[in-house]
């Protein structure tokens, strides 16, 4: 039997569990202070990528640094477990946050916005369902 839209919940009806919630924002000063060492420096690590940055943004490719998926890589433009000539309905609604992809950090963020109060949000993914590089893999 068909789910209908009818019957699935609203995004702002999902109750959200009330667990202890842990700062995730690391400092790289606090960890270079403490006490315990670290298999790594951390002010250097951070350097390293802020030299990284620097050399790209230098570059002045924008998003011509990227490669396109062409070639040996078109395989990743088909998603297998689509019917090919899918398409959907537009949706045009008003809401307070999109987040764009709908893999494990796109969840994560949609969680926290609910936890924060958030509700009217909507994840837009590419793909035939959620998971990002756990669904592409799926496909390889």
């Amino acid at each position: 039997m068909a789910t209908t839209a009818a019957q699935i919940s609203p995004l702002h009806e999902v109750l959200v569990p009330n667990v202890e919630k842990h700062d995730v924002e690391v400092k790289v000063e606090e960890k270079a202070n403490e006490k315990a060492p670290l298999p790594f420096d951390p002010a250097a690590l951070k350097a390293k990528y802020l030299a990284e940055r620097d050399k790209r943004l230098q570059r002045d490719l924008g998003v011509e640094q990227y490669i396109l998926l062409d070639g040996p890589l078109s395989h990743h433009l088909v998603d297998p477990w689509v019917k090919p000539g899918l398409t959907r309905d537009p949706v045009q609604e008003e809401v307070d946050v999109v987040v764009i992809g709908g893999g494990y950090g796109a969840q994560s963020v949609a969680v926290r916005l609910i936890q924060a109060g958030i509700k009217n949000i909507r994840i837009i993914e590419k793909a035939g369902d959620f998971g990002g590089t756990w669904y592409e893999s799926c496909i390889l």
